[in-house]
């Protein structure tokens, strides 16, 4: 899901790096839920649901980081 989320359209991604960072500091699963019900439209509903759940279900400082390594952070320009 977060290449997914990573994708472009023209030239920002789909679900923001902001809003990305916010997800990721997410601790219960309530929030969870709440950022996941913001995101899923972004993103036209497009996820495998199985891994979602399965990501949700086991919500922490691991999956945390597969998401992490799987979004694709855009390149900042240097001046």
């Amino acid at each position: 899901m977060p290449i997914r989320m990573s994708e472009l359209k023209g030239d920002r991604p789909l679900v923001s790096e902001i809003r990305f960072r916010d997800l990721l500091k997410v601790e219960t699963t309530d929030d969870l839920f709440t950022s996941l019900r913001r995101i899923l439209p972004l993103i036209d509903y497009q996820a495998d649901i199985r891994q979602l759940a399965h990501d949700v279900y086991w919500w922490n400082d691991d999956i945390k980081k597969q998401w992490v390594y799987s979004y694709r952070w855009p390149v900042k320009k240097s001046a």
